[in-house]
């Protein structure tokens, strides 16, 4: 390995440019409550424009009467639109698997509508909500996320993919994917003319299968991100300590020779690749204990998730570091955004230096 780099390096010398050609989004309009968490920073307010770039792994939040609305342009599809509906988070990245594009998009809690151009070549366009992956093939299609976990599908123009560990169905024109909390998908007749009316109702039963089993919900999802935060908590320790590193390639106009880049490839690997098995399914536990506890807020539950530590001990816990966790999200994804950028032949160019580093860590 070390001779395959220095021949790289000796062919290689030059000083390398940071392109600015990854896939990227715009902001064409928002409306109430909303942050963008870009590299390292939250926008709030005014600090927020329309017209604002929306990158690979910044997190778009709406707040309670938050809306948004995001154009996409990327080498996967020439255009997609996606339309956020309240109390939502979500980011996009992009994962290269066998010389081919992947666009993922994490919904990590609420709604959205999204509308997607044809796809380019072998590429391919996922979402992906709780436990569950949508797989596009040029289409549109409305997410509706419940406080219960369950989620509903419906597409009313192409067909979506919608995978579970254990089943796969086929959402299209006259048929919903349903995923109920805890069972597997299954196909639904509903017709594209009521199918606004049917998300609705849908939502209401949903909520109220909730509040007659809310703590049975709570408890084991307190558990499991009390479980995930441990582990989370002890890999952030080596992605904070090379900080210096990751911030450098996130300066616009930043510049480098070959051979940094490979040394700081090289010295960040390890806490990239331990940190990623775990950080997608902890992020993904983080928003869904936020719906939890909005959900507690006005309906507080009473009950112990451990011997002496009650419901409301746990919730009083996570608000009380909600924004501390929410910073170090932050830069763990600034880090992987990071380390997208250490090719020294230009970000996503190099095969070589994916088979040197055993392909893309990053690819879930």
């Amino acid at each position: 390995m070390k001779k395959t780099i220095f021949f790289l390096l000796f062919l290689f010398p030059a000083i390398f440019l940071y392109a600015d050609n990854f896939t990227r989004g715009e902001l064409v309009y928002f409306e109430g409550e909303i942050s963008l968490q870009h590299n390292n920073d939250i926008l709030l307010g005014d600090d927020i424009q329309i017209g604002d770039f929306v990158e690979e792994y910044d997190l778009i939040s709406t707040g309670e009467d938050g809306y948004a609305e995001i154009l996409v342009k990327s080498d996967v599809s020439a255009r997609i639109v996606l339309k956020i509906e309240p109390n939502s988070n979500l980011y996009f990245k992009i994962d290269k698997k066998e010389g081919n594009r992947n666009f993922n998009l994490k919904l990590l809690s609420g709604n959205i509508f999204a509308k997607v151009d044809k796809l380019v070549g072998k590429g391919s366009v996922d979402i992906t909500a709780r436990s569950s992956v949508m797989g596009i093939r040029g289409t549109e299609l409305y997410i509706t996320s419940s406080t219960d976990g369950s989620l509903l599908v419906t597409c009313p123009e192409g067909k979506v993919s919608c995978r579970t560990a254990g089943s796969e169905v086929i959402a299209g024109e006259g048929n919903a994917a349903e995923i109920l909390y805890g069972r597997p998908a299954k196909t639904i007749s509903v017709s594209d003319d009521i199918a606004e009316k049917y998300r609705t109702e849908w939502a209401a039963e949903r909520e109220r299968v909730f509040r007659s089993m809310s703590f049975s919900i709570i408890k084991p999802s307190a558990i499991q991100y009390e479980e995930l935060y441990s582990s989370f908590e002890n890999m952030y320790k080596d992605i904070k300590k090379h900080r210096k590193i990751f911030n450098k390639y996130l300066k616009e106009g930043k510049t480098a020779v070959a051979s940094e880049v490979v040394r700081d490839k090289i010295t960040v690997s390890p806490a990239v690749i331990s940190m990623r098995g775990v950080f997608f399914r902890f992020e993904q536990q983080f928003y869904r204990i936020n719906e939890l506890k909005r959900y507690y807020d006005e309906n507080p539950v009473k009950g112990k998730i451990g011997k002496d530590y009650s419901v409301s001990d746990f919730m009083k816990d996570y608000g009380k570091n909600y924004s501390d966790v929410e910073k170090m999200l932050l830069n763990t994804r600034s880090a992987f955004k990071s380390f997208t950028f250490m090719e020294p032949f230009g970000p996503g160019q190099s095969t070589l230096m994916e088979d040197i580093f055993s392909g893309n860590p990053l690819a879930e």
